[in-house]
This record gives structure tokens, sequence and C-alpha cells, in this order.
């Protein structure tokens, strides 16, 4: 699994999987299905109308777009692919 740190979270997004989202996009969607599927607990924070929190996150990821998901204040290189590997078991 590749990670790279963050710039830092806010405080509350710190801990536990944070999965950044807009309202109408169906990737998100998918994502958030899969990981409730699996009961994997997650934050979600939705920055369709959050320039600041868009800016912010492009500055992290050095992309516009989402879904975006860090790990204990660790940005998950890869996105929804990369995280699906992370909760599959071989075998």
């Amino acid at each position: 699994m590749e990670r790279r740190p963050t710039v830092g979270l806010p405080e509350p997004y710190r801990q536990g999987l944070v999965v950044f989202t807009t309202r109408n996009c169906s990737i998100c969607r998918g994502a958030k299905q899969w990981l409730r599927l699996r009961n994997v607990p997650f934050r979600e924070v939705d920055i369709t109308y959050d320039g600041d929190a868009q800016n912010w996150l492009t500055g992290i990821t050095g992309m516009q777009i989402v879904p975006q998901f860090f790990i204990d204040d660790e940005y998950v290189m890869g996105g929804f692919p990369e995280l699906k590997r992370m909760f599959v078991r071989p075998g």
C-alpha cells in the first residue's frame, strides 16, 4: 500500500479512514457503499461547496478528483482501487 504523509488533516479527521467526496460523484457513492457493505468505519467530508477544502485537498493530492482517502492522517495514493486492495484479503 502506497501512502504518504499529509500536511495535516484537521484534528477531528486525523484518525481512521476519511473519505473526501462531492455530492454528484458516482464513484464516491460507490466507494461509500462498498465500505458500508464491509462494515468499514469511515468519516465523510463533502467538499462540494467548500472551496477552501477543495484547494487544500488539491494541494495535498495534486489532483482535483474525488473520492480521495486518508488513513490515520496519511494520504492513500491510488484512490479507490488501492483502498479496495487494502481491505480485500487474498484467498
